[in-house]
């Protein structure tokens, strides 16, 4: 699992004990002191009352080790009452979390989640995702407007980045050296994070029916808009041009040439 402090991650190591899974407290530590956190660290949260009585109600365990891989465990429950206790934003988020899961908002819940917890099971996916997309491709070949290899790999992922986030790799960051996944985190996009992969899972499912060169296709599907797509979206989304005039004008250079409604305005 991973926790995100004003946007540094903090990788947090886990292992499994008699069917439960612990965490090592003492990562979310470190972490904390990089930041040159005050207040936060283990020994000061041990001296608080709610410690003390989470401790009493047996509510959190934990675990003390000496050793290469010793330092403070704990379960999930005592890994999240820390970290909330040495980090504002952490506590923030899981306090819009519930306010928005009593709304019935569940995708608002898990975006606020999504902004200071990363799932490593969620990162794993992701990877195998953008490992079979590349695959993909590479069985599709080389095809259409695309020239060598790399381009429709680069380009497929950066499609699937933008239908998530709106964005490019480049705009949310310039440093190419990172993977995407690794951007997405580093850049404070990582509640986009899930829907970045489903779009990477969508991609590989199109290609079963669609050819590399059906980029602008793939696109409009995924509701991104290319120079060569934006009729169809138009029709998805419910415009109508203001007047009937049979060479419309894009709306990426035009967009006050469109007004949107409903099917069923259309319909009348």
């Amino acid at each position: 699992m991973e926790i995100t402090f004003n946007k540094v991650v903090v990788k947090v190591s886990t292992r499994e004990v008699d069917g439960e899974t612990q965490y090592r407290l003492t990562d979310v530590e470190a972490g904390w002191k990089e930041l040159d956190g005050v207040g936060g660290e283990l020994y000061d949260w041990k001296k608080t009352d709610d410690y003390k009585e989470l401790i009493i109600s047996r509510e959190i365990s934990l675990f003390n080790e000496r050793g290469r891989n010793g330092g403070t465990w704990g379960d999930e429950e005592a890994l999240y009452e820390y970290t909330s206790y040495c980090s504002k934003d952490f506590r923030r988020a899981c306090r819009r979390a519930v306010i928005a899961l009593s709304k019935g908002d569940v995708e608002e819940a898990q975006e606020a989640i999504g902004k200071v917890v990363i799932p490593q099971e969620l990162v794993d996916r992701t990877k195998l995702a953008e490992k079979k997309l590349m695959n993909r491709i590479r069985e599709k070949g080389k095809s259409g407007w695309f020239t060598g290899l790399r381009k429709p790999i680069y380009q497929f992922m950066t499609l699937a980045c933008k239908g998530a986030t709106g964005m490019t790799k480049k705009q949310i960051e310039p440093n190419k050296k990172n993977s995407l996944v690794t951007s997405l985190k580093k850049s404070g996009y990582q509640h986009a994070l899930g829907a970045y992969c489903t779009n990477l899972e969508q991609i590989v499912l199109f290609f079963d029916t669609l050819q590399i060169d059906d980029y602008h296709k793939i696109a409009a599907l995924l509701m991104v808009e290319t120079e060569q797509n934006w009729k169809t979206l138009i029709a998805k989304r419910g415009a109508v041009p203001l007047q009937n005039n049979s060479n419309l004008a894009n709306p990426i250079t035009n967009p006050d040439c469109y007004v949107y409604c409903s099917v069923e305005d259309r319909a009348a």
